[in-house]
């Protein structure tokens, strides 16, 4: 029997290929979506979960990648629609429930971020990044005894997971727990860890739970991936507390005087760019032609104009 041999594609007459699986192929365009939404190639990403939504409403992994998409977009009305969609369509997924706990902490509902979270945390309890978020959610919220419970129990989980332990020293430090937060803030430093946070909360602590000195450790800390102004501005903050704790209160104030008025700048400077852009919209606004209506009225005929 002759074979014949088309773009790749093999087949023998009288046995025509087998026509797809929609199932398949829908599983193959979602990991599609998903795949080029990891490589930043988000607008044929959305178009694609899009498309399969059109076919299948109720597609619960469409509807997740989607809000994902919305997220990375930082549209977060939008990732809020399709992520509770998704989640009515399956509630035990524990990645869309923290997905849409991050939406509600942007949309700075903090109360029904932290709900969401508690609900995953239920069908997922040991995922340390979760309970990070959940203790940062309470961080803001000064319930400081729920975060450090957060915390506290990330760090058990992963002890290599920074943010988890910067949460729970302060936290204990604003519990008045000086003894435990000097002790996670000092673990951290024993381990090479010294960003310009610690040293700052550090200062905070009583002299007398602590165990280093912090103009040692300040001379040691290195700039990660702050702006140079912005990490030499930071640095003199840091840098004046530690004087003034010593003592040192008039080189203290010599040094954290420069600090404050270069940050006031930069303040200004940001309030007159934004002043320059709501300028800016209202003369484009101003610039709109106007629509002539004609309304009745008692005296007669009116024209208005709508801008």
């Amino acid at each position: 029997m002759a074979e014949h041999k088309f773009a790749n594609i093999t087949w023998h007459f009288g046995k025509p290929p087998k026509p797809a699986d929609p199932l398949n192929d829908t599983f193959r365009q979602l990991d599609e979506a998903d795949g080029l939404r990891q490589q930043g190639q988000l607008d044929r990403a959305q178009a694609i979960c899009e498309s399969l939504i059109g076919s299948y409403p109720d597609y619960f992994g469409a509807l997740f990648t989607l809000g994902l998409i919305f997220i990375e977009r930082r549209q977060f009305p939008q990732a809020l629609g399709v992520l509770v969609r998704a989640v009515m369509l399956n509630p035990r997924s524990w990645r869309a429930l923290t997905a849409l706990s991050a939406v509600y902490l942007e949309l700075e509902a903090n109360e029904m971020a932290a709900a969401t979270l508690e609900q995953a945390i239920a069908i997922q309890p040991d995922d340390p990044n979760v309970l990070v978020t959940l203790g940062t959610i309470y961080s803001e919220e000064r319930e400081y005894e729920l975060a450090r419970k957060a915390f506290r129990r990330a760090y058990e989980l992963d002890s290599g997971l920074i943010e988890a332990a910067v949460g729970l020293g302060t936290c204990c430090s604003h519990l008045g727990e000086y003894g435990e937060a000097a002790a996670v803030f000092e673990g951290l430093l024993k381990r090479d860890i010294r960003p310009l946070g610690i040293l700052h909360e550090l200062t905070l602590i009583p002299p007398s739970y602590l165990s280093v000195d912090l103009a040692d450790e300040l001379s040691r800390v290195t700039r990660d991936d702050e702006e140079q102004s912005e990490f030499e501005n930071s640095l003199e903050f840091v840098k004046a507390a530690i004087l003034d704790r010593t003592g040192r209160h008039e080189e203290a104030w010599r040094t954290v005087a420069p600090a404050n008025r270069q940050l006031f700048d930069a303040l200004q400077s940001e309030l007159r760019q934004q002043e320059e852009v709501e300028a800016a919209n209202l003369a484009q606004l101003g610039k709109r032609k106007s629509i002539e209506v004609c309304r009745e009225s008692p005296e007669g005929p009116q024209t208005i104009s709508l801008f």
